[in-house]
C-alpha cells in the first residue's frame, strides 16, 4: 500500500481501534477506526471528518476522542461488581473477576462465570443488561454468542463479561489464557 491514501473514522467494532488497510492497529475494546478521514501511510497527521465534525489532529488523539465519545465514563470496577451481583442473584457458578489491566489494553476486567443451562444463561444475560442500564445508563457495546451456544460475551468497554456453560468454559480456559491477570474475586 506504500503511500496510498487511506481512510479512517470512528465506529463500533469488535475489540480494537484500527486504521483500515491493516497499516496500524491500536487495540481498544469496542471500537474500530476506518473511513472518513484521510491520511498517508506513516503520517502522524489525520485530516478529515468523523461524525460530521472536521478535524486535523494526530491519529492517536483522534483514536482517544473516538474512545471518549463512544464509551461513557463508567467506573469499570463498580460495573464489574454490579455484574457479579446479578450473577450471584441468578445463581451463576464459579464467578471470577480478573483484573487484566497489567497485561492487556482490551479491557480493564473480565468477569467469567458459568451457568447450568441455556435458560439460565438467557435469564442472566437479560438481567445483566437491565441492571447495568438502570445503574449506569449503559448498554453493552456488543453482545456475541447466544445462550444456546454455550458462550455469551457482553462487551461493556472496560468490562467484558463471559458467560459459559461448564464444558465450553473448560474447553476455552480463559482463566488459563489470562493467567497473568490478577484474580480480584472468586466465588464458587
Amino acid at each position: 500500500m506504500g503511500g496510498d491514501r487511506q481512510s479512517l473514522s470512528c465506529g463500533v467494532g469488535v475489540g480494537r481501534v484500527w486504521l483500515s488497510g491493516g497499516i496500524s492497529h491500536v487495540e481498544r475494546t469496542g471500537l474500530s477506526v476506518r473511513r472518513g478521514a484521510e491520511w498517508s501511510e506513516g503520517a502522524d497527521q489525520v485530516d478529515g471528518d468523523v461524525g460530521g465534525r472536521r478535524f486535523g489532529r494526530r491519529r492517536d488523539r483522534i483514536v482517544e476522542e473516538c474512545v471518549t465519545r463512544m464509551i461513557p465514563e463508567v467506573d469499570s470496577l463498580e460495573l464489574a461488581r454490579s455484574v457479579i451481583d446479578v450473577l450471584a442473584d441468578k445463581k451463576g457458578e464459579n464467578i471470577v473477576l480478573l483484573d487484566i489491566r497489567p497485561v492487556s489494553i482490551l479491557a480493564d476486567y473480565f468477569v467469567i462465570a458459568s451457568s447450568a443451562s441455556h435458560r439460565q444463561s438467557r435469564a442472566i444475560v437479560s438481567d445483566v443488561k437491565v441492571r447495568i442500564k438502570e445503574v449506569f445508563d449503559v448498554k453493552p457495546l456488543r453482545i456475541e454468542g447466544e445462550p444456546d451456544s454455550g458462550w455469551v460475551l457482553m462487551d461493556y468497554g472496560g468490562v467484558v463479561v463471559h458467560l459459559f456453560e461448564p464444558e465450553v468454559r473448560a474447553y476455552y480456559d480463559l482463566e488459563g489464557l489470562w493467567r497473568d491477570g490478577r484474580v480480584v474475586v472468586r466465588m464458587l
